[in-house]
C-alpha cells in the first residue's frame, strides 16, 4: 500500500514538473505574440486589492488541506491571503491590502479570493484525472479517482454561499489566525499613506507601504517629495537658528 502511494505520488510530482516547464516558457510566447496588440495603459483594466501572486503548493500539501476539511481549506486560504486581507474583530468586517496601505473591503474581495482555493484544488483533481486515464492497475486508478471525487465534492460546497460564510469565519479560528484588533491600525502617526507610497512625516521621505504597519487611512493624490533629503535638514537647520534669534529678541 505504501509503495503504491508512493508511485502516484512520484507520478503526480512528474506531471507537475511537465506542467512547470511549459509555463516557465508561457511567457517569452505571450510576449511575442502580444506585440502590436497590447493595449495602451490607459486601456487596461486597473489592479484590485485582491490581486496577488499565488505561491506554488505542492499536490502532497494540497491533498493534506483537502483532508482536514473546512479547517484545511482556512489554513490554505491563510497561507494564501496571510498580509493580503485581515478581520478587524469588534469592528466585524474585512479590509484589504491595496498595495501601500489596507483599505475597506468595499467590493468582497475576502469572498472572491476563494475562488483561488477553488482552482488549486481542480488544478489537483486535473492531474489526479489525467494519471488515473493512464494507469493500468486498478487500485492505483481507484484511489486517484477518489481523490478526483473528494475535490468534486468540495468544490461543490466551496463555490456556494454558505460555506464560503463558513469558510471565512473559520479563517478567524484557526493558529494564528487572520485577525487584528482595531488598536493596531494607524498607530504609527508620523506616517500617512498615499496611492504611490507612505510618507514619513518626521523626514518627507516616500517609502513602500509594509502590510504589518496596518495603515488604513490615506490620502488621495500621490505624493512627489519637493526638496532632497540634505535641503529638507538645512532647511530644519534654519529654522532652529531663527527660533534661537528670536528668542533672543523678546
Amino acid at each position: 500500500m505504501g509503495d503504491s502511494q508512493n508511485e502516484i505520488r512520484a507520478k503526480v510530482a512528474a506531471r507537475c514538473k511537465q506542467e512547470q516547464e511549459a509555463n516557465e516558457q508561457a511567457p517569452a510566447k505571450a510576449k511575442a505574440d502580444s506585440g502590436a496588440q497590447s493595449p495602451a495603459n490607459g486601456d487596461r483594466p486597473p489592479k484590485t486589492p485582491a490581486e496577488t501572486c499565488v505561491p506554488e503548493i505542492s499536490d502532497a500539501d494540497l491533498l493534506a488541506y483537502l483532508n482536514e476539511n473546512r479547517l484545511g481549506d482556512a489554513k490554505l486560504y491563510c497561507r494564501l491571503f496571510r498580509g493580503k486581507v485581515v478581520f478587524v474583530r469588534h469592528w466585524e468586517r474585512f479590509i484589504v491590502w491595496a498595495g501601500h496601505h489596507w483599505a475597506e473591503d468595499d467590493f468582497d474581495f475576502a469572498s472572491q479570493n476563494i475562488e483561488t482555493v477553488c482552482q488549486l484544488y481542480q488544478g489537483m483533481a486535473d492531474r489526479y484525472q489525467s494519471l488515473a486515464d493512464g494507469e493500468g492497475d486498478r487500485d492505483a486508478k481507484a484511489r486517484l479517482l477518489n481523490v478526483c471525487d473528494s475535490v468534486r465534492r468540495r468544490l461543490a460546497s466551496l463555490r456556494d454561499i454558505p460555506c464560503q460564510d463558513k469558510l471565512l469565519q473559520m479563517v478567524r479560528r484557526v493558529s494564528p489566525p487572520l485577525t487584528i484588533l482595531p488598536g493596531q491600525i494607524d498607530k504609527q502617526h508620523y506616517l500617512k499613506a498615499c496611492p504611490n507610497g507612505v510618507i514619513d512625516l518626521r523626514t518627507g521621505e516616500l517609502r513602500p507601504g509594509r502590510p504589518e504597519q496596518y495603515i488604513l487611512n490615506a490620502i488621495a493624490t500621490e505624493y512627489a517629495p519637493p526638496f532632497s533629503m540634505s535641503l529638507i535638514h538645512a532647511r530644519k537647520r534654519t529654522n532652529s537658528c531663527s527660533a534661537r534669534w528670536m528668542a533672543t529678541r523678546t
